[in-house]
């Protein structure tokens, strides 16, 4: 309960926020993995990856569950999963548990409007390349081949 308290009076910025375009400064500071744990979007961040349903996520997961521990921080990236659609039951007894497993971190997005602020395609990953939080780049990534040529450190200098 108090997660959810947190994430609404945190939610209160972005749902003020305009949606994620090329140019604009990306506009969330920090936001709660998976864990409960807040996760700090800085200066440093190069990469967000957003996740909007059930096939991007596949595609992900497939990459990232052979990944030690803290490599999205070794490629200054952060993920970011929208699971704002998924039945609340679903989300605490089935996906929860599973994600804690997960060895990498994971933002939950638990709200339609925070979900709606980033660029989006069905079944595709939405990868925003940023610069000291300016947007620099949005791409969709279809496929595993795409999300590992994302991934490689020298992509987004």
């Amino acid at each position: 309960m108090i997660r959810f308290i947190f994430l609404f009076f945190l939610s209160l910025g972005i749902l003020k926020a305009n949606p994620l375009v090329l140019g604009s400064i990306f506009s969330i500071d920090s936001w709660q993995n998976q864990h409960e744990e807040e996760v700090k979007i800085t200066e440093s961040t190069e990469r967000v990856y957003f996740l909007s349903d059930m096939t991007a996520s596949k595609i992900l997961h497939a990459e990232l569950e052979e990944k030690k521990k803290g490599y999205l921080s070794s490629i200054s990236a952060v993920v970011f999963s929208d699971i704002h659609k998924m039945p609340s039951i679903i989300t605490s007894f089935i996906a929860l548990p599973k994600m804690r497993s997960y060895s990498y971190p994971i933002l939950l997005i638990t709200d339609e409007k925070t979900g709606k602020i980033f660029p989006q395609e069905s079944e595709k990953i939405t990868l925003i390349k940023l610069k000291n939080k300016k947007i620099i780049s949005i791409e969709f990534l279809e496929n595993i081949e795409d999300l590992r040529k994302s991934m490689n450190p020298g992509v987004n200098k």
